[in-house]
């Protein structure tokens, strides 16, 4: 399993799951995909309006807290990730073992990332949302869809690597042109966290 050191801001995707590392789930995914269900369900389930509403209370109240409180010790910070996550466990726990619910499917996703859903609580300047990493992904996709890609399966990995390697670079404040002479002349450039 590849470990990362660092917090991983990560949709809901089952790749993620297989990589050794702290991860945030985004909360953008998520929210996007409560509204779909209570769109879709609510009608046929009274009880689902009220566990929704609770649900987007408890994010509303994590990100407010670290609005409020930027300066917060990081115990006050790890107390209120500890006291989230026990709350949406609890929410969770409603039609966990209810398979013909149309929330099961949702608590059992709240469930497996319950550790996942509040880093951005525990630990100061992590992002609540991916939102930053499918902006940078952006252009490279639209690129792809004009020019149609590369020919060769081996090309289209290249440009995706080269692609992830200067944004990587940029984020981090780093030369590009300088970064990739280190990196053709077997000096890497250090990266830090």
């Amino acid at each position: 399993m590849p470990y990362y050191p660092g917090t991983l801001i990560c949709d809901f995707d089952a790749v993620y799951h297989f990589i050794g590392a702290n991860r945030q789930r985004c909360w953008a995914h998520l929210t996007r995909d409560i509204q779909e269900l209570h769109e879709t369900f609510a009608p046929a389930y009274p009880d689902l309006d009220p566990w929704i509403a609770a649900l987007e209370q408890t994010y509303t109240h994590a990100r407010d807290f670290v609005t409020n409180n930027p300066k917060a010790a990081k115990h006050t910070r790890r107390q209120m990730a500890i006291s989230l996550g026990e709350y949406v466990n609890r929410l969770s726990e409603k039609w966990l073992h209810v398979r013909d619910h149309a929330a099961h499917a949702m608590c059992q996703r709240l469930r497996r990332h319950e550790d996942d859903l509040f880093q951005f609580v525990r630990q100061r300047g992590i992002a609540l949302t991916n939102n930053r990493a499918e902006r940078a992904l952006r252009p490279l996709v639209i690129g792809h869809k004009i020019s149609g890609g590369t020919r060769s399966p081996k090309g289209t990995q290249a440009h995706v690597l080269l692609h992830s390697l200067a944004t990587t670079w940029a984020a981090r404040g780093l030369s590009m042109l300088d970064s990739f002479r280190g990196l053709l002349s077997g000096v890497p450039p250090v990266l830090g966290l």
